[in-house]
């Protein structure tokens, strides 16, 4: 079957927002220590509630980009970006091999296309990532590149 429309794929929010408030939450909570230390105050309440805005704001600032940005996967291919966040699409034929890789710290498939010397990019924090394999799947084969290196989530299994 061969799809004949894009079907579109966006961020999962949550994984994200953890992997992101993380950092951040180590971030500020280093720099409070570092200033308790260095001043020899101690870390007062106000400081904690700077440190949980922070984190809220970081949750307010990803939504946009979250909602934003939407990978899709059609007939013609794949429409993702490069290194520098230019939007592309990728014929299914051009796309020659593909590896795991990591961009700024988040799992990625490294997308490598013939003609080109720049490497694409598909995050693998997708709220439909079965969704998406399908959809490659459907629309390239199951023995496309793209189609073999995107993880699949297990099945449960029931024993009798």
């Amino acid at each position: 079957m061969t799809p004949t429309h894009y079907r579109s794929f966006r961020y999962a929010f949550w994984p994200m927002w953890r992997g992101q408030l993380s950092l951040c939450m180590a971030g500020i909570g280093a720099v409070l220590v570092l200033k308790s230390a260095w001043t020899g105050a101690p870390i007062r309440r106000p400081d904690l509630l700077l440190h949980v805005a922070m984190g809220l704001m970081l949750a307010l600032i990803m939504c946009g980009p979250v909602h934003a940005f939407r990978f899709r996967v059609g007939p013609q291919g794949l429409h993702t970006f490069d290194i520098r966040g230019r939007w592309q699409t990728l014929p299914w034929p051009a796309i020659r091999a593909v590896e795991p890789a990591r961009l700024l710290l988040l799992a990625h498939l490294k997308i490598h296309v013939d003609g080109e010397r720049r490497s694409f990019w598909l995050p693998l924090m997708l709220a439909d990532l079965e969704g998406l394999h399908q959809a490659v799947v459907d629309a390239a084969g199951a023995e496309h590149p793209l189609a073999r290196a995107l993880p699949r989530p297990a099945r449960a299994s029931w024993r009798h």
